[in-house]
């Protein structure tokens, strides 16, 4: 997934569907503005799996509040 902007990013954390049944996620968010309210929507966004494996790659972000 390539995502451009940090609203388009809280979107799909936000309303992108996730099945609960994946076992193995990789997401990579690469270079974006994100925010403590996209950390929360990553938060509920990984609830509603059960995963046995995440990669998680937030490499050159700077967290802004």
């Amino acid at each position: 997934m390539t995502v451009k902007n940090e609203s388009a990013i809280d979107d799909y954390l936000r309303f992108g569907r996730i099945s609960e049944n994946l076992k193995h996620y990789e997401l990579v968010m690469i270079g974006n503005h994100i925010t403590k309210a996209s950390l929360g929507y990553l938060e509920s966004h990984l609830g509603r799996t059960q995963l046995d494996v995440l990669d998680l790659n937030l490499y050159s972000n700077d967290i802004e509040a």
